[in-house]
């Protein structure tokens, strides 16, 4: 090869070519992985991008390691921050008789600071519609990694209290057992954190059994 290489210069430019081909041809097909992967996960697409330019072993005048880890860096706390969702729902239960209570039942999902601590705050408002009369005021607290331990409650209140609705709706329970049945339901949410003052669900009313 060395010598048909001395020989022929011809031959030596022929076959720097054809590297230069196969390089290209290689970049682009990570390129076009990149392209599918970047909208899915920025750092996937990130490091297939470095992969690509370390086997075309360019030459540059800065450390692409040290770029890339930048990148990465900066492509996780994105991440992270598209990751902290807010949520909200509210569950109305209008009542089938004009005697019988309207109630509104609002969840929430927030992350908040709290004792000098980031948390996940799952919030729980229940009222009254018809008088404007607080039921119940409960907040949970959840540790940020422990974000789907926090939707899994979030989607479980939700769930219930729309069970409630259906419930009353089709008769299978009267208007007075609402306020009880979501008031089980509150007692059943387990968190991560509980704070002393937060630890008795809060209520305006007072019923009897």
């Amino acid at each position: 090869m060395n010598i048909l290489m001395q020989s022929n210069p011809n031959y030596s430019v022929l076959i720097e070519k054809t590297c230069d081909i196969i390089y290209a041809q290689n970049f682009l097909s990570r390129t076009n992985m990149i392209t599918k992967t970047a909208s899915s996960s920025p750092q996937a697409a990130l490091v297939a991008l470095a992969k690509a330019i370390s086997d075309m072993n360019l030459e540059t005048k800065i450390d692409i390691g040290e770029l890339f880890s930048k990148l990465l860096i900066t492509s996780g706390k994105k991440e992270d921050t598209m990751e902290k969702k807010s949520m909200c729902e509210s569950v109305k239960i209008a009542s089938l008789e004009i005697k019988d209570t309207n109630f509104q039942v609002d969840v929430g999902k927030d992350f908040v600071q709290k004792d000098g601590k980031e948390l996940i705050m799952l919030s729980v408002y229940a009222r009254e519609i018809n008088e404007g009369q607080s039921l119940i005021k409960r907040n949970y607290y959840y540790l940020t990694e422990n974000e789907d331990d926090a939707d899994n409650s979030f989607n479980e209140i939700v769930a219930k209290v729309n069970k409630i609705k259906r419930n009353y709706h089709s008769g299978r329970i009267i208007s007075k057992v609402i306020f009880e049945d979501i008031k089980k339901i509150l007692f059943g949410i387990i968190s991560d954190i509980k704070f002393q003052e937060e630890d008795v669900i809060g209520t305006t009313l007072r019923r009897l059994p």
